[in-house]
């Protein structure tokens, strides 16, 4: 087996969703950060999409969208 090397961190991606209806809340956990408590990320919507930037991604991240 050769060794691995650890992902890229990446920092304040904007991330868009198509989506139609009406986002209340967007929420974001990764174990890489915050302890993996979530943490709710200002957003827009509009013309069918929303906007937000994920603060981080190193490993994996999930996002989830609260309507």
């Amino acid at each position: 087996m050769g060794t691995q090397t650890a992902p890229n961190l990446r920092e304040d991606l904007q991330i868009k969703i198509a989506s139609d209806q009406k986002a209340e809340k967007v929420w974001f956990a990764s174990p890489d950060q915050e302890e993996g408590s979530a943490i709710e990320l200002a957003f827009t919507q509009e013309n069918g999409e929303i906007i937000f930037e994920l603060p981080s991604l190193e490993y994996w991240s999930m996002v989830v969208v609260e309507y």
